[in-house]
């Protein structure tokens, strides 16, 4: 069964939330010889390896992708919303157009 939009942002936020320190720390790439590490480096500096042996390259897309994930999600569900307020609008819009089609329809009738 396929999820709807809301649903699937919420998929990606959940585990977003169950990511090494998420909640109170940041992601940060440092350089190790020929590879780079990521630490998640709390608000007093502590530091948890989160991962290690990655390229530059690997290891910067996924600290901004990590830091980036709420805000993107925040901003998608907005996204969803204002299609959907978009969306209820046009149809009061057709049916408002339909019910002043009738009335001319019976007033041309008459």
């Amino acid at each position: 069964m396929a999820l709807t939009d809301a649903e699937f942002f919420t998929v990606l936020l959940d585990a977003w939330k169950t990511t090494t320190r998420a909640a109170e720390s940041y992601w940060e790439p440092k350089r190790h010889g020929d590879t780079f590490s990521v630490y998640a480096v709390g608000r007093d500096d502590s530091r948890t390896l989160v991962a290690v042996g990655l390229s530059e390259a690997d290891a910067e897309w996924l600290c901004g992708v990590h830091g980036c994930m709420p805000e993107v999600v925040r901003r998608l569900r907005q996204a969803v919303d204002e299609a959907d307020r978009l969306d209820r609008e046009r149809d009061e819009r057709e049916q408002l157009i339909a019910d002043l089609s009738r009335q001319l329809d019976v007033k041309g009738a008459s």
